[in-house]
């Protein structure tokens, strides 16, 4: 997790309840700005209400336009898919990281330990936004291995994998009725059972990039010319 440069008031990132990430540098510059809103109303809800949505947005839109394939959020950029990942997809030569699109709905505005009296939401210094009811997701954000069962077949001089889909319930629905031949089942039941164990790369679709970074650095900006022009009023 990069180093919080506001000791008070702040943006971040968090998953199962620990912070991953929160803006860079350029957020520094905000302390200021934010600790005037934060006198003016109290807390930081208005301001984060402005600008929650649109940021969630732009975390989600990563999803689909090929960026966690790349570098600051692919730790290995435009690493191909293992054919064993890929007969867990429903869409096999879909985005990184979307296939049913679970991990990206996922993605939300938490609740704030300090809520109102009604039970609204409310942050006096805090936005968290994070991944919420995918155990998965810890996998893609820290890296880690898919295991498959299946069976192992020796050949001449290496073995061949064959993936048992009725143990695994991808999502696709696959099955070993619906993948394999009547013969290749009978040839699988003799063949002893094995585990693949295939590795998952960091992909860290909650990260703070430079884009991010000034995307909040402008809309606080912009949220802080309206203050001052109702202030005014």
């Amino acid at each position: 997790m990069a180093n919080n440069p506001l000791s008070g008031s702040y943006i971040k990132t968090t998953f199962g309840g620990i912070g991953y990430d929160s803006p860079g540098a350029a957020f520094e510059a905000l302390g200021k700005d934010l600790e005037a809103v934060q006198d003016y109303f109290g807390e930081l809800t208005p301001l984060f209400n402005d600008i929650a949505d649109p940021l969630i947005d732009r975390i989600k839109a990563r999803f689909d336009d090929g960026s966690l394939n790349k570098k600051p959020f692919a730790e290995t950029p435009n690493l191909k898919r293992s054919k064993f990942t890929r007969l867990a997809r429903v869409n096999p030569n879909g985005p990184t990281l979307k296939d049913t699109g679970r991990l990206q709905r996922s993605i939300r505005r938490l609740k704030s330990p300090t809520k109102s009296k009604s039970g609204g939401q409310r942050e006096v210094s805090v936005l968290r936004i994070g991944t919420l009811g995918v155990p998965y997701a810890e996998k893609h954000l820290f890296g880690g291995t898919f295991e498959i069962q299946g069976w192992e077949k020796e050949l001449k001089n290496s073995t061949k994998f064959f993936t048992n889909f009725d143990k695994m319930n991808f999502a696709n629905g696959k099955t070993n009725k619906s993948e394999y031949t009547a013969k290749q089942l009978k040839m699988l039941s003799s063949l002893p059972e094995a585990t693949k164990v295939v590795e998952i790369p960091i992909r860290d679709f909650l990260k703070f990039d430079a884009k991010t970074d000034q995307f909040v650095a402008d809309s606080v900006n912009e949220y802080m010319i309206k203050l001052i022009e109702e202030m005014r009023s």
